[in-house]
């Protein structure tokens, strides 16, 4: 049915969902097929405590090598101009973006690869922050204060207002 939906054989469809419940995002349930792992509680927490260390790591190594963070802003803007139209989809690939451009920025192989393996739970955990509120500009705000303590090299407020958001992000009840 799936493969009907896409238009595409089952085969590619398959090996889609093997590797997706490899990584953990699908279950089998006996005699009944397959389906969207739920996220829980605890997920979530430890997700979300794994990514403050990922971003708080990640602003520490930009400010320390005093890398450019244009980029920043051009996905925060990204952000605000999604919100103005209202467009939850576009606003949760330019936060994503902002994030990920984030950790990019901080030059390390090795935090990139952990992160673009968690990335599907993260970003189904931040589609669901972004989705339960009802001012899309209120998660725009979130960045533009970041940014600029990252710019003016503020370790301690950059880590602070990173850790903040990302403990906000958390507190979304899995349903």
């Amino acid at each position: 049915a799936l493969a009907e939906q896409l238009n595409v054989s089952r085969a590619p469809v398959r090996e889609a969902i093997q590797i997706l419940e490899a990584d953990g995002l699908i279950e089998s349930e006996p005699y009944k097929g397959k389906r969207v792992k739920p996220l829980t509680l605890k997920e979530v927490e430890e997700l979300y405590s794994l990514r403050e260390q990922f971003e708080a790591f990640a602003i520490r190594r930009v400010i320390e090598r005093e890398v450019d963070v244009s980029e920043l802003h051009t996905h925060s803007d990204a952000m605000f101009q999604a919100a103005e139209r209202n467009d939850l989809a576009a606003l949760n690939v330019a936060d994503e973006a902002f994030h990920r451009s984030l950790i990019r920025l901080a030059d390390h192989g090795l935090m990139l690869g952990f992160w673009d393996n968690l990335y599907l739970r993260i970003r189904q955990i931040m589609a669901l922050r972004n989705s339960a509120s009802r001012d899309l500009r209120a998660v725009a705000q979130n960045h533009p204060p970041i940014i600029a303590a990252i710019e003016k090299r503020d370790m301690i407020l950059a880590i602070s207002l990173i850790s903040d958001h990302t403990r906000s992000a958390s507190q979304i009840a899995p349903e």
